[in-house]
């Protein structure tokens, strides 16, 4: 993995928010045996020692499927687990897939170790052919799915019946 590719600024000491650790501009690859996992951009970073973990602010992540298809994610907030990988984005969420789907929702969160995105808040799924609402979602990165959980609402998109 690379960490913190940008150069501590003179603000990299430790501020107010009794970070260990703060970065501006931020980027973060993860690779697993010589494939790129995901990659993180944040304006700031905050690290703390205390629970191993990597706060940061106005942050957008992409994630890469094993057939190299990606979802890109962004939100105001975000946390990395460092030991586990495992990301959370928070605040005006959105995903964006590479075949034209949009995603709307407050918080996700990445499982690393499952390849799996998921949120129990409402989600809004907008796509070239059909949108879906309801509460609830499951990225999986390996079997290339995504499923809302629960209170669905889908409507089709030009569809001649």
């Amino acid at each position: 993995a690379t960490l913190f590719s940008s150069k501590p600024t003179s603000s990299s000491q430790k501020i107010s928010s009794n970070a260990d650790v703060v970065v501006n501009n931020v980027h973060y690859t993860e690779d697993k045996d010589g494939k790129k996992q995901w990659e993180l951009e944040a304006l700031k970073a905050q690290y703390f020692k205390e629970g191993d973990v990597t706060i940061f602010e106005n942050v957008k992540v992409t994630f890469y499927t094993k057939n190299e298809k990606t979802y890109v994610v962004k939100g105001k907030n975000g946390k990395l687990m460092n030991a586990t990988k495992d990301v959370e984005v928070n605040g005006d969420v959105i995903v964006i897939s590479e075949d034209g789907y949009k995603l709307n929702t407050e918080s996700l969160k990445f499982t690393a170790d499952k390849k799996q995105i998921t949120t129990m808040d409402r989600v809004l799924l907008t796509g070239p052919k059909m949108d879906v609402e309801g509460n609830g979602l499951l990225i999986d990165m390996n079997k290339e799915t995504v499923s809302v959980l629960k209170n669905v609402r889908t409507g089709i998109k030009n569809a001649k019946i």
